[in-house]
């Protein structure tokens, strides 16, 4: 008995204690979650086009219908619940609310590594920001594909052996396989291999002698590749597959492609549509341009903030340049917004040497005063001139289905 309580006690003092405000965190987050999920009970067209991809996959094409432009990564989770009997939309909402969970502790622990005593702010932000919360427990694609994205851009960051590089891609390309456009993170990847490449001069071989320019220019090719190697080692025979079923490897993506294209009365915005949904969501991401704007002082060129700003350029502005638009494609960055924002707070709290403490007292003071209402409401305000305008337009608007 005594062992078992200092077992319990060693396990609180070294994998709880240390992460308190991480757990309570998320164990709020759920919880209002969880409140207000109710909320969010009208299926969404989206969610139910999946789940009808994953019958259709799980019956051998008697049930469901099928859509080409779609990933596949979604209908497979979806549909192994409904072939063991389980609701399907309601598992959804549970895995996307485990995923967004598991997205505030990877966050946490990312910034961390970038630069100390940022986590908590940068998952904080994060729970808090209405887009985010309200698409927490909805079977889509954005979340899920976001924490793959994100999860792979850490493991990069971190990685120091090829293996790791090729977990790395490897998922990469489960990010791919739930939304097709974060396959853009495989040339952030690359891109990050190349910053490491400048941030690590003196690397070690066998721990003995340093590398010389050659065998470091050899280093980051052999990391480049085996990124490569783990992101095709899960695409390829998808794209096998494609090409035996359509006879054409990319037609989902070209299908994708066109897709985006259709009705544009009701998705085409201007280009700032992203930045200023980003401010709408919570005024406090404008201190991302922080960082970016201390750049010229030496301690604030770090290669994960270089890794960060070239995730927000490349996939923000995949996204930007789409004449297709529309709120939640944000998530897809929002999380890297959320830890510039990090930083931004922290170096304003250090500069003028005020606790962390204050930040939270007036982030949940006014921040909760100012999102509330949008977290609860955001997608069932059913007399918004979008949802009318969406409405009316698909009701006369012909629907055509690839089965």
């Amino acid at each position: 008995m005594n062992e078992w309580c200092k077992y319990a006690q060693n396990f609180f003092k070294k994998c709880i204690l240390p992460y308190w405000k991480l757990i309570a965190l998320v164990i709020i987050f759920v919880a209002i979650r969880i409140a207000t999920i109710e909320h969010n009970a009208t299926p969404l067209g989206g969610g139910i086009a999946y789940i009808e991809i994953g019958k259709f996959l799980f019956s051998h094409g008697t049930v469901g219908m099928w859509e080409i432009a779609r990933p596949i990564g979604l209908p497979i989770i979806l549909g192994s619940f409904w072939k063991i009997g389980i609701n399907p939309y309601a598992a959804g909402e549970v895995t996307a609310v485990i995923v967004s969970m598991a997205l505030l502790v990877l966050v946490h622990f990312f910034s961390e590594e970038i630069r100390p005593r940022t986590g908590i702010i940068a998952s904080t932000i994060l729970a808090a920001t209405g887009v985010f919360f309200s698409n927490s427990a909805l079977p889509i694609t954005d979340i899920i594909s976001t924490f793959f994205a994100v999860l792979s851009l850490f493991l990069i960051y971190r990685a120091k052996a090829n293996h790791q590089y090729f977990i790395a891609g490897s998922v990469i390309a489960l990010g791919f396989m739930f939304h097709f456009p974060q396959g853009l993170l495989l040339v952030v990847g690359m891109i990050a291999v190349a910053i490491k490449f400048f941030y690590e001069p003196t690397l070690f071989k066998y721990g003995k002698s340093k590398q010389k320019l050659g065998e470091r220019v050899v280093t980051a090719i052999e990391r480049m590749f085996s990124i490569g190697g783990g992101f095709f080692l899960i695409t390829v025979p998808y794209l096998v597959c494609n090409y035996y079923f359509y006879h054409n490897a990319f037609l989902p993506f070209i299908q994708g492609v066109a897709v985006v294209k259709l009705y544009p009365i009701l998705y085409q915005n201007g280009p700032l549509f992203y930045f200023i949904t980003v401010l709408k969501a919570d005024p406090i991401f404008v201190l991302a341009l922080l960082p970016i704007g201390l750049l010229w002082k030496k301690e604030w060129r770090t290669k994960g903030l270089f890794i960060l700003i070239t995730a927000i350029v490349l996939v923000g502005g995949y996204f930007t340049y789409q004449v297709h638009k529309e709120a939640r494609y944000v998530l897809v960055f929002l999380p890297y917004i959320a830890m510039l924002s990090a930083f931004g707070i922290v170096y304003i709290l250090e500069y003028f040497k005020l606790p962390q403490l204050l930040f939270f007292g007036l982030f949940f003071i006014i921040g909760f005063m100012v999102t509330v209402g949008l977290v609860v409401n955001a997608l069932h305000d059913t007399d918004s001139k979008f949802f009318y305008d969406f409405n009316s337009h698909f009701n006369k608007a012909p629907v055509s289905v690839d089965r």
